[in-house]
């Protein structure tokens, strides 16, 4: 059974945090490491930031202010990133239509505190 996105399309991903601290920077890094595009929000210098980042915030149920988004639906960060490349796995993890279930029982590299969350309430498809 496939367990990847269509036509093995890559999640839409998006970096939120300031490029400055520590987990944002190595997420940045290692991405582009892995020439997987991205996307960096900075909410310094994005306009009406703080009302998005609280909305995504309330739509994961966390209160991170470095974290990464999949496709608008799945919460990840840096520590399973670095996680899924060391074990090989990074573009798999990516590629997955549900990156919760992607194989990997282990909760190594879960030191942020967040697994892959999949999103709720509106906006979520």
């Amino acid at each position: 059974m496939d367990h990847s996105l269509p036509g093995g399309s890559m999640h839409d991903i998006l970096v939120v945090g300031d490029p400055e601290c520590v987990e944002t920077c190595f997420a940045d890094e290692l991405l582009k490491r892995n020439n997987i595009p991205y996307r960096l929000y900075n909410p310094l210098v994005e306009p009406n930031s703080e009302e998005y980042v609280k909305s995504l915030q309330a739509k994961f149920g966390m209160n991170d202010t470095e974290f990464i988004v999949l496709s608008g639906k799945f919460l990840s960060n840096y520590f399973i990133l670095e996680s899924k490349e060391r074990k090989h796995k990074l573009i798999e993890y990516l590629t997955s239509a549900d990156p919760q279930d992607s194989g990997d029982d282990e909760d190594e590299g879960n030191q942020g505190g967040h697994e892959c969350y999949e999103g709720e309430g509106e906006g979520a498809e």
